[in-house]
């Protein structure tokens, strides 16, 4: 079998992600080709509007591709993938492209959405992580559904030094991360639950002008495994989401997943692939903070109970949530983007 050659173009510096480089399965004799569309000099540095870093990898990609020295090329998140495209516009296509992490943190508007909508008609196919994108971006983008594949969000479980003492003292519950965080709500669940504590950590904009009741303690900006800590010694975690069609969350609750740790998560289509009420964690109604309050209670209260959703939810993360899983899915459909072509 001839070797595998992939472009793998994002917007990570480099070094610091090349995808699986050396991970897929030895039978691909996968050989990849890295950009990376972020800043590697003073000058890309210190210009950033517009981005030249951005569009210096896109190029790069773009220019690639056409040399026909590829089978296949892969980006990363969709600012990446729309330059891509924009640097291929009007050249015959000689390598299909795979839009990967295909995620919208804000959905575009006005003249930026008309262009992604004409720039990604010639995307053969993308990968999401929730099957509710799937649907939202056909309505907003106009991408067929059968040109997205969903896959779940597979990590490398975290490492946790179990031998360090809990940063946080006594028994207590967290809630972390930033996107899409409806913290309010938690705060007020907590209010109406006084004896039971609980960690936030988050960014100062998620906490700004919220009053924050004596049974919760607020980490901001902290490292990296003192965060790992505070969850590893959790009972269990909270995801409080607004209410959006945009998803949020996913990699923070496989994070706790990953350490056994149950999740109660807001109800909506975008977590439904990893949260199954009752079995692998529990949910509530967005911008219900009784119905939040009583979860925690409930939770809080019943340490079997509480086991039984931590046991489910590793189980879960560890047979669908992992690095080796997505690989187990995406090296196939690698070969099969490459056998259908290109679109045009």
């Amino acid at each position: 079998m001839d070797p595998l050659r992939i472009i793998n173009v994002s917007k990570t510096p480099a070094g610091t992600f090349d995808w699986y480089d050396g991970k897929l399965p030895a039978e691909l004799s996968a050989q990849f080709t890295h950009y990376h569309a972020s800043p590697n000099n003073a000058l890309e540095r210190k210009i950033t509007s517009p981005n030249i870093a951005l569009h210096r990898g896109s190029l790069q990609a773009a220019q690639t591709a056409q040399s026909g020295s590829a089978d296949i090329l892969v980006s990363h998140l969709p600012v990446v993938s729309k330059w891509v495209e924009f640097y291929r516009l009007g050249r015959k296509r000689k390598i299909p492209h795979l839009a990967f992490a295909f995620n919208h943190d804000v959905m575009p508007t006005g003249k930026n959405k008309d262009m992604m909508i004409k720039l990604y008609r010639d995307v053969e196919r993308f990968v999401v992580f929730s099957s509710a994108e799937k649907q939202l971006y056909a309505d907003e983008l106009k991408i067929p559904k059968e040109r997205i594949d969903m896959v779940h969000w597979g990590v490398v479980p975290p490492e946790v030094d179990t031998s360090a003492p809990p940063l946080i003292e006594g028994d207590y519950i967290t809630a972390i991360g930033r996107s899409g965080r409806n913290y309010k709500v938690m705060i007020e669940a907590l209010k109406a639950l006084p004896d039971i504590k609980a960690v936030i950590v988050a960014s100062p904009e998620n906490m700004k002008g919220l009053d924050v009741p004596p049974n919760v303690e607020v980490r901001e900006e902290i490292p990296w495994n003192d965060m790992l800590n505070i969850l590893y010694h959790s009972r269990f975690m909270v995801l409080p989401l607004f209410k959006s069609d945009i998803p949020y969350g996913h990699g923070t609750a496989i994070l706790a997943m990953h350490l056994n740790r149950p999740v109660i998560v807001t109800d909506g289509d975008a977590m439904s692939d990893y949260v199954q009420d009752g079995e692998t964690g529990l949910m509530y109604p967005a911008d219900d903070s009784d119905a939040l309050a009583d979860r925690i209670k409930t939770l809080w209260d019943n340490s079997e109970e509480n086991e039984r959703l931590a046991q489910n939810a590793y189980q879960f993360a560890h047979s669908y949530c992992t690095e080796a899983a997505s690989i187990a899915r995406v090296a196939p459909l690698l070969q099969e983007v490459i056998a259908q072509g290109t679109s045009c």
